[in-house]
């Protein structure tokens, strides 16, 4: 989806909020699915497009791997002709998920920021701030039992 059409949406929402301090049940209700789908949709945006600079790294990493034509004499000075070693960082940490996490649950999206703070947990496995949002999120799922295991593991590391 263009960038223009998600700020048009965001526009539309924004302009609907604006409008009425006061709303009613089903028209609130009714925004909140709609700022859902809309985050919903700019991660998933954002994700492709991440998706697409990686892609466009290799691209440019081919790219390096080629050779130009000699535009002059021969270099006398020794070349490298091993593979070349590739450094490759994490942009999406387990902090932006662990954020992501955070915004879903205020958001109402209690599934969807289980997923994400499961996925910081596997990039900082004991990390407490997202082990207990883990356990609020499963609260708020009410699947009480994980939430109160993940409770027990962030005391277990942090008595106090």
């Amino acid at each position: 989806m263009p960038d223009s059409d998600l700020r048009a949406r965001f526009a539309s929402l924004s302009s609907r909020l604006d409008k009425a301090p006061v709303l009613p049940g089903n028209e609130r209700d009714a925004i909140r699915t709609d700022i859902i789908a809309l985050y919903k949709s700019v991660d998933s945006e954002m994700s492709q497009l991440g998706e697409l600079k990686e892609a466009v790294k290799r691209l440019a990493e081919q790219w390096k791997q080629t050779q130009s034509a000699p535009s002059g004499p021969p270099s006398l000075a020794p070349r490298f002709t091993g593979v070349q070693p590739v450094l490759r960082s994490d942009h999406l940490n387990a902090s932006s998920f662990v954020e992501k996490g955070w915004s879903l649950i205020a958001l109402g999206d209690h599934d969807g920021a289980e997923r994400a703070l499961h996925k910081g947990l596997e990039l900082a496995p004991d990390d407490p701030q997202a082990e207990s949002l883990l356990g609020w999120a499963l609260m708020l799922q009410e699947k009480y039992d994980d939430a109160l295991l993940s409770f027990q593991r962030v005391l277990m590391r942090q008595p106090g």
